[in-house]
């Protein structure tokens, strides 16, 4: 039995969908461990037939195991859950699209343009989402600007929704004047995106999943 290990947020995962889809064709039998609750959106667009947390960790010894990380240190302690554990960097050394590069480690031959919108049942769209906020606040677009912007947006016509995630609820009180949607999991986001004309937002996990789900994007 083979699996992918992957420790990263929900943007690393859907930034590694490339590689995970190729993984996944190349092997029918493997098994996804990711920190993610995105990797059950993977298991339900049909790449893995099973997928697990991270948290819990191999209950078995792998023939092989792919090990998405950063460093070798990960590899290395999983070393003793596989066989054979193959590293697949998650950031090139070289100025590279990361997604590209995952891919190409993984042994990705054919462009996979399977893999790059998930499978996706929408609604009625009724509003473009704005996302304001980021785990990373370092990242984001200053909230006076989002303020001032809004407002303009609505007078103009736009069917505007504010949509808050868990690493930025503390923001409700200053945009309690747009009557903000507040998403405490991605269960809940992904139904406010079933309901989305577009997205507009922050380098965040949510503005990410948006794009891997066929979304007009504005990435912030």
């Amino acid at each position: 039995m083979r699996a992918v290990w992957h420790e990263g947020a929900l943007g690393d995962l859907l930034l590694s969908r490339l590689a995970l889809w190729h993984l996944s064709r190349t092997f029918p039998d493997l098994i996804l461990l990711a920190r993610s609750e995105a990797r059950n959106l993977l298991v339900e667009a049909g790449w893995f037939s099973q997928a697990f947390s991270t948290d819990f960790g191999p209950r078995q010894k792998f023939e092989t195991l792919w090990v998405f990380s950063r460093s070798e240190g990960l590899r290395d302690w999983l070393s003793t859950k596989a066989a054979e554990v193959r590293l697949i960097p998650t950031q090139p050394k070289e100025r590279r699209h990361v997604s590209v590069f995952q891919w190409e480690k993984a042994g990705g031959k054919r462009w996979p343009k399977e893999a790059l919108v998930l499978p996706f049942s929408q609604s009625l769209p009724s509003s473009f989402l704005i996302h304001p906020g980021s785990g990373g606040r370092a990242k984001c677009y200053p909230i006076d600007r989002w303020l001032k912007v809004i407002p303009e947006l609505k007078a103009r016509g736009w069917p505007v929704q504010v949509l808050l995630g868990p690493a930025e609820k503390d923001l409700a009180e200053i945009f309690a004047a747009f009557n903000p949607v507040i998403c405490l999991d991605l269960k809940e986001i992904l139904l406010q995106l079933q309901k989305a004309l577009g997205w507009v937002g922050n380098d965040s996990g949510a503005t990410h999943l948006a794009a891997a789900l066929g979304l007009p994007v504005l990435a912030l």
